[in-house]
């Protein structure tokens, strides 16, 4: 085991190399059909364009899009892509065509069309624009300068001299390619010395190699106060007023950028890439890919990159900073543990110290001053000592000379220790926690689970932490240790923030805040998931490890309680963390990787989501019309929307939707990127998509606004139209039915009323034979009596009366004044059959109108006095008198008629009819009564007979008609 031990080690010291940036081939993700990728931009809304040996993909998550050119062209290479200030995409072929890109599709640009390269077989492989936006073209033969309406291309010449042809020219370096100048190259000797005009007058030693064209190129760049020129093997820095600055690269350059970080990016043939981070350290670049030839760099809006190869497609940092420091030649070394030292971070084998990592960024190399210990379990450096806590002992390493000094741990296991100041420490043993003070064991802790993590708490208490939970003291010397309440399990980190929180990080249950002797869950682990480490990063960040790789959260916002899902960083599985000078460094399986404690711009909220194309049926439409409201018909068809999400880190982004309209506002996921609507109700509608990325980013929201038309049966016009019509027929109809019942109705009143005046007629004919045969028995009585004088006037006065009643019969009302002369006439005929018999009277309201305008039923009022007389006033001991006495009753619209008499008991019984007879009269009357109710359709008509008894016997008949009855009988 030792000797295995032993090669592992001797294998790390031998196969450490520089720093490089941790890559991974994203070939697979991309299907791209081809390895052989010349150039990768990513333009402004977040898109990347990849110039393949088969043609220009556009890349989007989870898909790329060959970009098609006209069937004339068949598929050539696409050797560059770029992306002009106003945002148009340009890209050119093999065979010299320059096209411009709308949509989807290629469109071939004016002065391409001409032929100029195509017809020198000039490879194009450069764009560039100056501060004035002056677009230039460069190609192995000749460098051209583009009119803004792409028709005009103008070639630049370069003059006859010595020296590598560059146009200076508003602040830009342009390279002027001449065919002089490739012939040149394949003519001249080795060694030679070229002038660069126009910038300095030194003279540079240029190395030339006669290399295959499309390798050879001239690209220059403005990189903080310098302009770079890269020409072959050779990298010129230059800066005005001072010796031009030459680097060999060691392999031709492909490619030469400057990314968002102000860094210089070299892509070199078959030497894989080279990154300088500040001119002052060019000599010590960051190396990478050195087995492929990396023909493109691009740095994205995420802060990652992208280097594309000619052997073997596209690699991919997920950030710009990652970088890989040791490594095997062929696999990884999974380093567990990293240390902090004043010279920089060593990293453990197996416990054992086996690279250090400057942080100057030279090149990692075997720890030289560190003691090569086996098992190392913890380490820390004050400024006079070192101190190596392995399994057994504490050794105790003098800086100064080196000298050391062991302390044995008692013939019991270390298991931790910590530091406190700079000769004070502390060790844990199964047993026992043991502090020293000036190297000097001064007092013991008895412990009663293994303790395998120490850490002090803002105010110098103890935190240990075990496999079962974590145990404290108010004091680090305090003899007796508390186990703290809450949630256990096995504790992989103990650490303090600068704002005095402590934190506890349980394996498998997840970050804990220890206060007051309790543990307060505030970061819980999923079922799945494992938690390996922790640590304090920048501005209240904190950078936690689990199986599901690193994220940055913020302190505050688990403090508050925020669902807060973190930033990733990586997908590696790391063991420990160690921040120093700015970076942090991670022990992890893919090695040493460490980043910026600020990483990169987070940019959450900002998921680039375009809309792409949405189509009307089998329409499409404008997306640039989209911000307006669009209106379309019932019937146009279906909704179709597609999107773009212009997001290139590994986490997937989702589209989300939300339909607000007339009815319930619809939601939910959208089906990858294409959402279709139909058989949508008319009216108004807002659309609103966004992405979440698995991160818990989001994008800005997209809305747009349409509405759908009615049919023309739902428009308003039609249906205020119909309305109208409608409401006219039912008007028509219903004043046709409603005069047809209303006819109806009157033909049938009429018929009732005619039967109801024949009834009326009937009744009243009842009573005029009745009234006849009363007025002929007495006649015959005079007659029988040999009264022939009171005969024949009686005769006289009836006759006279008949004519009257006869004539009155003919209209159903007759005034009052007509009626009291009928009275009149008739009692004077009872009179003289009953001579002094009784009196007759008729007081008239004097509120009321004049009696030739009060209109009533003739021989109404006759029955009740004829009543009065025959069956009152025979048998009456006391003289007789009737009495009619005619009000108004404003209140109910009713004239009153009552007739009063003093009749006696005997006959009262008679008038009511309540043994035996009852007088036909009263019965007449009462039913005229109800048939006049009948006709005129009214309640007023109403006859009452109240009879009193005791000394002042009689019958009060009373009558009453309505006020308003005129003379043609209506009311």
């Amino acid at each position: 085991m030792r000797f295995v031990l032993l090669l592992v080690i001797v294998h790390i010291n031998t196969c450490v190399h520089a720093q490089q940036f941790s890559v991974t081939n994203q070939i697979p993700d991309f299907h791209l059909p081809t390895q052989e990728v010349y150039k990768v931009i990513q333009d402004k809304k977040g898109y990347l364009w990849f110039a393949t040996d088969f043609g220009l993909y556009r890349y989007q998550q989870g898909s790329v899009d060959k970009i098609s050119l006209p069937e004339n062209f068949g598929q050539p290479p696409v050797l560059t892509v770029y992306e002009t200030t106003n945002g148009k995409i340009l890209f050119a072929t093999f065979t010299g065509n320059v096209f411009v890109v709308e949509k989807d599709t290629a469109i071939e640009l004016p002065f391409s069309q001409k032929g100029y390269m195509g017809k020198f077989k000039e490879i194009v492989y450069r764009f560039t624009e100056n501060e004035r936006q002056q677009l230039y073209l460069f190609t192995s033969l000749g460098t051209y300068r583009i009119s803004s309406d792409f028709r005009q291309a103008q070639r630049i010449g370069a003059l006859p001299f010595d020296g590598i042809p560059i146009l200076f020219e508003e602040g830009s370096l342009i390279p002027l390619n001449t065919n002089y100048l490739l012939q040149d190259i394949e003519s001249h000797p080795t060694f030679t010395r070229f002038i660069l005009p126009g910038i300095i007058q030194d003279t540079i030693s240029v190395k030339l190699y006669g290399i295959p064209v499309r390798r050879y190129r001239i690209l220059t760049a403005r990189w903080k106060d310098f302009h770079v020129v890269t020409y072959s093997n050779s990298l010129l820095l230059i800066r005005p007023g001072h010796p031009v600055k030459e680097i060999q690269m060691g392999a031709p350059v492909i490619t030469l950028r400057i990314d968002r970080s102000d860094g210089l990016w070299i892509g070199l043939y078959k030497s894989g890439y080279r990154y300088f981070d500040n001119p002052a350290n060019i000599s010590n670049p960051v190396k990478g890919l050195e087995e492929i030839s990396v023909s493109d760099i691009c740095t994205d809006n995420d802060g990652g990159v992208w280097f594309t190869s000619l052997e073997r497609g596209v690699f991919y940092n997920p950030g710009m900073a990652m970088l890989q420091h040791s490594a095997g030649e062929q696999t990884p070394s999974p380093f567990t543990k990293t240390y902090q030292t004043d010279q920089g971070i060593i990293a453990t084998l197996y416990g054992k110290p086996a690279v250090l990592i400057p942080y100057n960024n030279a090149k990692p190399h075997q720890p030289k001053d560190i003691k090569p210990l086996n098992n190392l379990l913890h380490y820390s450096e004050t400024d006079q000592y070192r101190y190596f806590y392995n399994e057994s002992d504490v050794i105790i390493q003098r800086r100064r000379d080196g000298n050391t000094v062991t302390i044995p741990g008692n013939r019991f296991f270390l298991t931790a220790g910590l530091n406190i100041g700079s000769t004070c420490f502390l060790t844990a043993t199964t047993p026992e926690i043991t502090i020293y003070d000036r190297h000097v064991k001064t007092k013991t802790i008895p412990v009663r689970e293994r303790i395998f993590h120490l850490e002090l708490t803002a105010d110098s208490g103890l935190l240990a932490g075990t496999h079962n939970g974590v145990y404290y003291t108010d004091h680090y010397t305090d003899t007796v240790l508390n186990k703290a309440s809450g949630d256990s399990g096995r504790v992989v980190q103990l650490f303090k923030t600068s704002g005095n929180h402590c934190w506890v990080l349980i394996q498998t249950r997840g970050l804990f805040l220890f206060k007051e002797g309790d543990l307060i869950k505030l970061l819980p682990a999923r079922s799945d998931e494992r938690y390996y480490a922790a640590a304090e990063g920048k501005d209240g960040s904190l950078w936690i490890a689990s199986s599901g790789g690193v994220r940055i959260y913020n302190e505050q916002d688990i403090l508050s309680g925020k669902n807060s899902v973190g930033y990733p960083i990586t997908d590696q599985v790391v063991y420990s963390f160690t921040p120093a000078a700015g970076r942090m460094y991670m022990a992890s399986t893919a090695g040493v990787v460490s980043l910026p404690l600020n990483p990169v711009n987070k940019k959450d909220g900002t998921i680039p989501v375009y809309l792409r194309s949405w189509t009307n049926g089998n329409i499409e439409l404008s997306i640039a019309s989209s911000a307006a409201t669009q209106v379309f018909d019932y019937n146009s068809g279906t909704l179709t929307w597609t999107y773009d999400i212009a997001s290139i880190r590994p986490e997937q982004a989702l589209l989300y939707y939300i339909l607000e309209g007339p009815v319930k506002n619809d939601s939910g996921r959208i089906d990858g990127k294409r959402l279709q609507l139909g058989n949508l109700r008319p009216g108004n509608y807002l659309l609103k998509v966004w992405a979440v990325r698995d991160d818990g980013s989001r994008s800005a929201t997209l809305t747009q606004s349409f509405r759908i038309k009615p049919p023309y049966w739902q428009s308003k016009a039609f249906v205020a139209i119909t309305l109208i019509l409608t409401i006219a027929l039912v008007v028509a109809c219903a004043w046709w039915i409603i005069r047809r019942i209303r006819k109806r109705d009157e033909r049938r009143r009429k018929m009732e009323n005619e039967l109801l005046s024949i009834r009326l007629q009937a009744l009243q004919a009842q009573m005029n034979p009745h009234f006849v045969f009363n007025a002929i028995n007495s006649i015959q009585l005079f007659i029988l009596q040999h009264k022939e004088l009171e005969a024949y006037h009686y005769l006289t006065q009836f006759s006279k009366l008949i004519r009257r009643v006869l004539t009155q019969s003919r209209n159903p009302l007759i005034s009052l004044a007509d009626e009291l002369e009928t009275l009149q006439i008739y009692v004077k005929l009872e009179q003289l059959r009953f001579p002094d018999r009784f009196t007759f009277t008729i007081h008239k309201s004097e509120t009321l109108p004049d009696a030739t305008h009060i209109y009533l039923p003739g021989m109404l009022l006759q029955p009740v006095i004829e009543n009065a007389i025959l069956h009152g006033m025979p048998d009456n001991p006391e003289p007789g008198k009737i009495a009619l006495e005619i009000t108004g009753d404003t209140e109910r619209g009713c004239i009153t008629f009552q007739i009063r008499d003093n009749g006696t008991k005997k006959n009262k019984a008679a008038i009511t009819g309540r043994p035996s007879h009852e007088p036909v009269s009263s019965v007449i009357n009462h039913e005229r009564i109800l048939t006049l109710n009948k006709i005129y359709n009214t309640e007023k008509f109403s006859l009452k007979i109240i009879h009193t008894d005791g000394v002042k016997s009689g019958t009060t008949v009373t009558i009453s008609i309505p006020d308003n009855l005129d003379s043609h009988g209506k009311v």
